[in-house]
């Protein structure tokens, strides 16, 4: 976890693509946090923030749809690559 804003319910994981850390291996880092963040108590919004400065993002709209379609009545879920 990154950051905590804990009055207001959100978590923000951060990550950062790299010639190692591409599509597929970021999304499997990323679908392990969003299962140990849907047990946190003040985790009501998840926002994940990647920074892809390399390109390394073969399919980001991919990436982001394969990500948010976790989210649940219990916790929502937004994610943003920069640059696009």
């Amino acid at each position: 976890m990154d950051f905590l804003l804990k009055n207001e319910n959100v978590v923000i994981e951060a990550k950062m693509t790299s010639d190692t850390l591409k599509d597929r291996k970021i999304c499997d880092e990323l679908l392990l946090d969003i299962a140990r963040y849907k047990s946190h108590p003040n985790c009501k919004t998840l926002i994940i923030f990647i920074y892809d400065k390399g390109d390394y993002l073969q399919n980001k709209g991919g990436v982001i749809k394969d990500l948010e379609v976790h989210k649940t009545a219990e916790m929502d879920i937004k994610v943003y690559i920069m640059p696009v």
